[in-house]
């Protein structure tokens, strides 16, 4: 397992996809931020990563997302990341793996908004309030995976 940051560029947020044989079957960790996070580990992946972890940064705290990405992988928060981030700088021939995910399912998690959702006054128009209701089903119906 490795941190992007310590390849090519000194990326730690993937911006650009990495070259050919940067790797050879390692975990890649990606700093969240800036581009779209399923274009991380297709840049990661482009550079020879089998996996690839998404971790969080101060930016934006615990929020999670569950993206399609091109290669295995999972997103963490920053406490996480934090930790994670830590543990690649104190040394090297780090080692990891990705196992399979059981889905939560959990109704108590119907009263949470999302975080790209609107939330009151428009900042412009401040006598304009938008949603006028607010509903579970409506989806994100942004790009996969932006910021």
């Amino acid at each position: 397992m490795v941190h992007a940051k310590d390849f090519t560029g000194n990326d730690p947020l993937c911006l650009n996809p990495y070259p050919a044989g940067t790797w050879t079957n390692e975990i890649v960790v990606c700093d969240r931020g800036t581009n779209a996070r399923v274009d991380k580990s297709a840049n990661v992946a482009a550079g020879g990563a089998k996996g690839f972890v998404l971790a969080n940064t101060a930016e934006q705290g615990e929020s999670l997302s569950m993206d399609p990405h091109s290669i295995p992988a999972i997103h963490i928060g920053v406490a996480d990341g934090d930790l994670l981030r830590a543990w690649l700088d104190s040394g090297s021939g780090h080692m990891a793996t990705l196992s399979g995910t059981i889905k939560e399912v959990n109704t108590n998690f119907g009263d949470i908004m999302a975080s790209f959702s609107s939330r009151g006054a428009n900042r412009a128009l401040p006598d304009i309030i938008k949603p006028d209701v607010s509903a579970a089903g409506g989806g994100d119906h942004r790009s996969p995976g932006c910021e």
